[in-house]
């Protein structure tokens, strides 16, 4: 739905759109292990851990939460078709209650010396 309203201070015309699309994730056919109905995907990262490494030109899970936040954190609801949407989810929120806890902040200094022992 498109909604049309005037505008007070200038008086012109303007067209809202009131739904905004949900971004699912591109990475719904990569083949991982499965853990809570989630998959671990490949990470961009020279730290080994339990998530397989990928070449740093390829699209991440993560810069695909970071790309769509945006779009994301609008919706209430989200729905899952693919393992990798699961994981969008709840990188969506993680990256939410990161930008809550650094809104106080003021400087990129003050950032640093935060207690981050509450995401761990």
């Amino acid at each position: 739905r498109i909604l049309e309203y005037t505008s007070r201070t200038t008086g012109w015309k303007k067209n809202l759109r009131l739904t905004m699309p949900i971004r699912k994730s591109s990475l719904n056919d990569t083949k991982g292990q499965m853990v809570c109905k989630t998959v671990v995907l490949p990470v961009k990262t020279k730290i080994r851990g339990p998530a397989p490494s990928c070449p740093s030109e390829t699209v991440d899970i993560v810069d695909e939460a970071i790309k769509y936040f945006r779009c994301n954190v609008l919706h209430k609801t989200f729905p899952q078709p693919g393992p990798a949407d699961l994981t969008l989810c709840y990188l969506t929120i993680y990256i939410g209650e990161i930008l809550r806890f650094l809104k106080s902040v003021q400087t990129k200094v003050e950032a640093k010396k935060k207690d981050y022992s509450t995401f761990s």
